[in-house]
């Protein structure tokens, strides 16, 4: 894998032109405030040279050219910040030891290079971060130029086109690649159509990437948890449908038992009503037989009585017997037209 060196002026800040503004990079450079991505258990800042007292030794080096550091040109440029570092593959290349021991030589190689690239005496600070995705080097390099002025007495001055000099940046960029190339390190492509991105823009799109990564994690976080809760639920219903199912299949079998109980009790009812049916024709039947019975017995008393009383008429009349006899036989003769043989 290719990896690059990298080399750029911070526009955060643009030109540092201003006391307030050196301030503010002090107090960046020192971690004098908390950033939102700086890596746990970091190490703090390592002053390769200068202190954290970056305001005072840019004045303190300003006076020792002999300029007034409250005397200046309005709008004048005190400074510029420069930002070293190389691709992130390659502070994480290897083992612990191998990263350590590569970081510490590389660490090393920087003031000599901004010596040589800027000169000693314009060099007010120089830290290291390893607290962010991608160790750096941040560089205060101040805009003093060599002017002799003879009327104003002195040798020094500030100028600002010591450090954006037409084609400078190219130039640092191909130095820079040069004095990084033993650590296997390469320049950019040249005259490349690809933006360069300054240091403080890239920090920006890594730290809105972090970000976009830890809402991803709480997104993906919720949707674990609703779909844990989703299973929980459907398993809860799996678990109720089972104990439906088999109430409906008790209930089920209770129905079926009392279906057939029904029909059971159905066609005994059917068959009791079907006996009394019976029962009902056969005492019919034999009422018509007593009522036959009754009727020969009331037709035999009603043929007793008038032969009682045919005999007692012969006894009172002198009758004889052919004549009681005769009438006998005509009485028999209509009971027997009356109730058949």
């Amino acid at each position: 894998m290719k990896m690059y060196s990298t080399i750029s002026w911070d526009v955060k800040n643009g030109f540092i032109k201003t006391w307030e503004q050196m301030r503010s990079v002090e107090i960046h450079n020192g971690r004098g405030t908390p950033l939102a991505h700086i890596v746990d258990n970091a190490p703090p800042p390592e002053y390769l040279l200068g202190s954290p007292r970056i305001v005072a030794d840019a004045r303190q080096r300003l006076l020792d050219h002999g300029i007034d550091p409250d005397n200046r040109r309005r709008e004048g440029v005190i400074a510029r910040e420069v930002v070293l570092s190389a691709s992130h593959e390659f502070f994480v290349a290897g083992s612990a030891s191998d990263r350590a021991d590569r970081l510490e030589k590389w660490k090393a190689a920087q003031v000599p290079f901004l010596t040589e690239r800027f000169g000693r005496h314009r060099l007010v600070s120089v830290v290291v971060h390893c607290d962010e995705y991608t160790p750096h080097v941040h560089a205060v390099v101040l805009a003093i130029k060599h002017a002799p002025d003879r009327q104003r007495g002195r040798e020094w001055t500030l100028a600002g086109e010591v450090l954006a000099a037409t084609g400078k940046w190219a130039q640092d960029q191909t130095a820079y690649a040069h004095a990084m190339a033993p650590f296997g390190l390469s320049r950019g492509k040249e005259k490349s159509e690809n933006k360069h991105k300054p240091y403080g823009e890239r920090m920006s799109e890594i730290d809105a990437a972090h970000a976009a990564v830890q809402i991803e994690r709480q997104e993906l976080a919720e949707r674990q948890l609703a779909v844990e809760h989703a299973f929980v639920t459907l398993r809860d219903g799996w678990n109720n449908l089972a104990v439906v199912q088999k109430r409906v299949t008790e209930e089920g079998r209770e129905a079926v038992s009392a279906r057939e109980a029904a029909v059971a009790l159905v066609k005994e009812a059917l068959e009791a009503q079907a006996a009394t049916r019976a029962n009902e024709r056969l005492i019919e039947h034999g009422f018509d037989l007593l009522r036959q019975q009754q009727a020969c017995a009331d037709a035999r008393e009603a043929d007793l009585e008038k032969r009682e009383r045919v005999l007692k008429l012969g006894t009172a009349t002198g009758l004889g017997h052919a004549a009681i006899a005769n009438h006998h036989m005509q009485t028999q003769a209509g009971t027997a037209v009356a109730f058949g043989p």
